[in-house]
């Protein structure tokens, strides 16, 4: 990963990585080894969130319920979708994404270092992609998604 990420031309890259509970120490480890050249932090839990999300350039992210946060704070992101989750909800979420121009999609039996940071390096690479990926997020978001199904559950309670 850290070859493809080296060829990068910028003047900084900072990685914020969030491992919740679950995840293997030692992959994450050996990410910060390979990243030791970047600013990386490593926290258990970020919060706020929307501080993270306001910062960034690109998300690397699951693909559940947080694509749609990332859509409303207009952030590309490289999306790798949990295959065991209910439904393979998370691959249908990414996928859409993927089709509506706000994320690339990896599958998680494909994902790699070498993969992961070819994506990471060709989005970070091209600011014109990156810029068309935050609008087409914020055109796809739906930020007021609760209100509009609560009264649209009104309306139909209503007749």
């Amino acid at each position: 990963m850290a070859t493809e990420l080296h060829d990068l031309t910028l003047t900084e890259l900072a990685v914020l990585i969030e491992t919740r509970t679950v995840s293997p120490v030692e992959l994450v480890d050996a990410l910060i080894r390979r990243i030791e050249r970047y600013d990386a932090q490593l926290h258990a839990f970020i919060t706020p969130f929307a501080d993270a999300y306001a910062a960034a350039d690109l998300a690397v992210a699951r693909a559940g319920g947080s694509v749609f946060e990332l859509l409303a704070a207009g952030l590309p992101a490289v999306l790798v979708p949990y295959p065991h989750a209910t439904a393979d909800h998370q691959t249908k979420n990414a996928r859409w994404t993927e089709r509506g121009g706000a994320a690339v999609v990896v599958p998680d039996d494909e994902l790699d270092g070498p993969r992961l940071a070819r994506e990471v390096a060709a989005l970070l690479g091209s600011s014109d992609r990156l810029r068309t990926m935050q609008r087409t997020a914020l055109g796809l978001a739906r930020p007021d998604a609760a209100e509009r199904i609560a009264h649209q559950i009104l309306m139909l309670a209503c007749k």
